[in-house]
């Protein structure tokens, strides 16, 4: 994955500008920002940065670090951020494996990247190990049909015949962590996660 984002990043902006569901993704990102609950002076981590396509849509007065597995993506992110006269803090590693300390993120984000993972259980794990107490985690992704975690809904209605996203999250958040909403969007082809991580610290790593 490394080695295709790599080889990728020169042409990634242009690609995500020409693509029918640009759209859909720029609403996905504001959608994910929103719900992260954003106050001044906070700490935030996206994981899966990229060439930095959520920065726009991200208070000035939040400060921001991103982590992505491609150096190449990364130097693009950086060029954006100049470009835009903004700032982050720029970090090259594996999601299951973040650089980082426990508890030391306001809040922590991924939009598009989850099922890319090779372990996207244990990056969850990580995105829970460096919030701190309180902190929001919030996730959004595609909705796989293929994906066994996912099963259809139980509710009557318009709810009937849709999916139900995200049951993987479930299974493998700890179990302290009982506030959790997944809700589906982009007509049920994406869903949106959002994890409150409880207000005492976890022991789990």
């Amino acid at each position: 994955m490394m080695r295709r984002y790599d080889w990728f990043a020169g042409l990634y902006d242009w690609f995500e500008l020409i693509r029918p569901e640009r759209e859909i993704r720029e609403n996905l990102r504001k959608t994910a920002i929103q719900k992260l609950d954003l106050q001044a002076g906070m700490r935030l981590l996206e994981v899966g940065i990229g060439t930095g396509a959520t920065i726009p849509f991200i208070p000035n007065n939040v400060e921001v670090f991103g982590l992505d597995i491609s150096f190449n993506m990364l130097r693009v992110c950086s060029k954006n951020l100049a470009a835009q006269t903004r700032t982050a803090h720029l970090f090259q590693g594996e999601a299951a494996r973040l650089p980082f300390r426990s508890e030391v993120f306001d809040a922590v984000f991924n939009v598009g990247g989850m099922s890319l993972f090779s372990n996207p259980a244990r990056a969850l794990k990580e995105m829970i190990w460096v919030v701190k107490p309180g902190g929001r985690i919030v996730i959004v992704d595609r909705i796989v049909k293929s994906d066994q975690s996912i099963a259809p809904v139980q509710a009557a209605g318009d709810m009937k015949d849709q999916l139900r996203p995200g049951q993987w999250i479930h299974s493998n958040l700890p179990l302290e962590i009982k506030d959790i909403e997944i809700t589906p969007l982009a007509e049920n082809k994406w869903f949106c996660a959002v994890i409150q991580k409880p207000a005492t610290s976890l022991t789990t790593s």
